[in-house]
């Protein structure tokens, strides 16, 4: 038996969500400053597949989340 053979068929099934090099910016008008939110994310998340995305405030979790929930638009990506 080959390789191929021993890997499910529905393992091969395209992403439900994919995400390229998104990139988030957000402007400080008072500041005069550009804060990058988020920056050349790649994600692929597909079928029956579970993810839990960590991190410390203020590093882009809710804004991705956004993002791929279409609440809010990328800035590129």
């Amino acid at each position: 038996m080959n390789a191929a053979a021993a890997v499910p068929a529905d393992r091969h099934k395209p992403a439900r969500i994919v995400a390229r090099g998104l990139c988030k910016h957000f402007s400080d008008i008072s500041r005069q400053e550009r804060i990058v939110a988020l920056d050349g994310i790649d994600l692929e998340i597909g079928d029956d597949e579970f993810l839990t995305i960590l991190g410390p405030s203020g590093c882009g979790k809710t804004t991705l989340l956004n993002i791929v929930a279409g609440f809010d638009h990328a800035s590129s990506g």
